[in-house]
């Protein structure tokens, strides 16, 4: 009786030490994919055609473009023309990425967006190469294609 309660025992030790084991190593692995992706998504981004990659040119009118721009911790979206030299509109704020979830929160907006002032938006976030898509969780945004600028 006593030995099987010392087999028992150190069973029951093995199983729990695998599972802490286990359970910290796809911690770390967690963390790894996520500070990947976060270092994946830092640069320029430039919205494209879902269709042939090409820059959209005609995002809120003729002409139109939209940058994204990520750095660590920060981004920032600009609507602009190359004619006209002119932004139309910006906002920015802070952002976070977790198993492959990319959350923003803006902080500070130009004309046009201050009724999202304070707004968190959440999108599944892929990245390949110079491309990277983005596809809205639970808002109005559905699936986007932005290309690198080199």
């Amino acid at each position: 009786m006593k030995k099987s309660k010392t087999l028992l025992l150190s069973l029951s030790s093995i199983l729990i030490f695998t599972c802490f084991y286990s359970c910290s190593n796809k911690l770390r692995q967690a963390a790894r994919n996520n500070a990947a992706l976060s270092k994946q998504i830092i640069g320029t981004w430039q919205l494209s055609n879902l269709r042939d990659s090409t820059e959209v040119t005609n995002y809120f009118g003729a002409g139109m473009k939209r940058r994204k721009i990520i750095a660590p911790g920060t981004f920032v979206v600009v609507d602009f023309t190359d004619q006209q030299k002119a932004m139309r509109a910006a906002f920015m704020g802070s952002y976070s990425v977790e198993n492959g979830v990319y959350t923003e929160m803006l902080q500070y907006t130009g004309g046009g967006y201050q009724k999202y002032l304070g707004e968190k938006n959440t999108f599944e976030i892929k990245v390949n190469d110079d491309f990277m898509t983005i596809r809205g969780i639970n808002n109005n945004y559905g699936l986007e294609l932005w290309k690198r600028v080199k």
